[in-house]
């Protein structure tokens, strides 16, 4: 018996379909990606309201950021 005859030398097929697993990743990081934006974007208007609030109340001037 050779060696490549041999049961316990021979392995099963195994597909592990890394073309679905490539594209459904790369859906992700698009989702994953507007949510980040979404959120600095959230955190800029509310910092932004929060310093004209502040600048309202101690009749300061203030500057508004954003990006």
């Amino acid at each position: 018996m050779s060696y490549s005859d041999n049961p316990l030398t021979q392995l099963p097929t195994v597909d592990f379909n890394f073309e679905d697993l490539r594209r459904r990743m790369a859906d992700f990081t698009v989702k994953f990606d507007a949510f980040i934006e979404r959120g600095r974007k959230r955190v800029l208007e509310e910092r932004n309201e929060f310093r004209a609030r502040m600048g309202e109340l101690s009749g300061s001037s203030h500057v508004v950021y954003d990006s």
